[in-house]
């Protein structure tokens, strides 16, 4: 009787199953789970060093702050596939989230740390190494999901419309036909590089417009253009181009 039983509690357990299921009776994967599912919750003031028993951290403190992770451990508690989330609560001051040592993490690059200004949210996961990059960043991105862009009016230069004295000076726009362009931003790159994720918003705008000449008072057609670089929500390039002809 006490077998029978035995091997009863083994099955209800899923010890038997290849899957296991908590409150679905055909589990489609190694656990399914039909309901909520809750883990840890930290509110962390100062720096701190986790381990197995955190899960989302929630970085409040009065002055900047630095989250470890915790050291790789190689064979028996090798802890492969381990989640953290962070996110830097405060208003104004910057939390660094760091690998331990030599270890780095698998960012666009590898890096030994990762920057999450105010209102950033990261997620990290242990890729199960014990040298070199034992973490993978899996997310970083702001909690604002959207940011106020002024207009730029205070940088200016000018090129002559139609040039062809510079590759760097190319401005071609056919009024009536938009499908007509040719414009190359003097001083600009095809590429730039970042050190680690960052959120970047580029804003451009391209037209002609109708304008007074200060000078003789005539009316002429400008065209023109303006291109905004913004690099975690900070304008990092802008230049606005027209000409009078």
């Amino acid at each position: 009787m006490k077998q029978l039983f035995l091997i009863l509690l083994l099955y209800n357990t899923g010890v038997m199953s290849q899957n296991t299921g908590i409150y679905t009776k055909n589990p489609g994967s190694s656990l399914a789970v039909n309901g909520s599912f809750a883990a840890d919750y930290k509110i962390a003031t100062s720096n701190v060093i986790l381990d197995d028993s955190d899960f989302y951290i929630a970085y409040n403190g009065n002055t900047d702050g630095i989250i470890q992770l915790p050291v790789a451990i190689s064979g028996q508690g090798n802890f492969k596939g381990r989640i953290y989330r962070i996110k830097n609560t405060t208003g104004n001051w910057n939390l660094t989230v760091a690998a331990h040592n030599l270890e780095k993490i698998d960012a666009v690059t590898d890096v030994s740390s990762i920057l999450l200004p105010p209102g950033y949210y990261a997620e990290f996961i242990s890729k199960g190494t014990t040298t070199g990059t034992t973490w993978e960043l899996s997310m970083r991105v702001p909690a604002v999901s959207s940011f106020e862009v002024t207009k730029l009016v205070d940088v200016t230069s000018s090129v002559a419309r139609n040039s062809v004295s510079s590759p760097q000076d190319r401005f071609t726009i056919v009024r009536g036909n938009p499908g007509i362009l040719d414009i190359v931003i003097p001083g600009s790159s095809n590429s730039f590089t970042l050190s680690e994720p960052k959120t970047v918003f580029l804003d451009c705008v391209l037209g002609i417009d109708d304008l007074e000449s200060p000078v003789s008072g005539q009316i002429y057609i400008m065209p023109y253009y303006r291109c905004e670089l913004y690099i975690d929500n900070v304008r990092v390039f802008s230049r606005l181009y027209s000409k009078i002809e």
